[in-house]
């Protein structure tokens, strides 16, 4: 039996194939305000000499233009990634997964892309008028130690 096994296994190992996976930019970021949509590209590449299967995953505030498709032997896919900005600025990642659609034993591929989504603080009520206030304020203390300066030349 054990002689049988080893057999089995040496007459596999020719259709043994990994998968190989390529991406660019290796990392996303995000930024803008809370419940924003914001749109990023990101490259995924097939290396290899057979086509591959590749779906994508990630938290439930992504969203992409595919998320299950085939990429030719040396092709490429655009995808589009749409993420919500959330509540609070957090790190995430978006996975990817190849399979090889050749027969034989198949060895599955994946490579995870950094997430980064930014959350902008939008100014609200007075923080919008503190600035010109403070500059209004500074003028009209010049203005006015200016025409006491120039009243008591008179």
């Amino acid at each position: 039996m054990k002689w049988a096994l080893i057999f089995l296994f040496l007459m596999l190992a020719d259709s043994a194939a990994a998968v190989g996976i390529g991406v660019s930019p290796d990392k996303l970021t995000y930024s803008g305000s809370e419940g924003e949509l914001i749109q990023r590209q990101f490259t995924i590449y097939n290396p290899s000499d057979s086509e591959i299967f590749f779906s994508i995953s990630a938290d439930e505030i992504f969203s992409f233009s595919e998320s299950r498709f085939l990429i030719d032997a040396g092709g490429s896919r655009k995808i589009t990634a749409t993420a919500k900005i959330p509540e609070k600025s957090q790190s995430s990642k978006v996975s990817i997964l190849a399979k090889n659609g050749a027969g034989g034993i198949a060895l599955n591929t994946a490579v995870a892309i950094g997430a980064e989504l930014l959350v902008e603080e939008e100014e609200k009520g007075m923080k919008k008028v503190i600035g010109p206030v403070i500059s209004a304020s500074i003028v009209g203390v010049g203005l006015a130690a200016y025409a006491a300066i120039s009243g008591k030349r008179e």
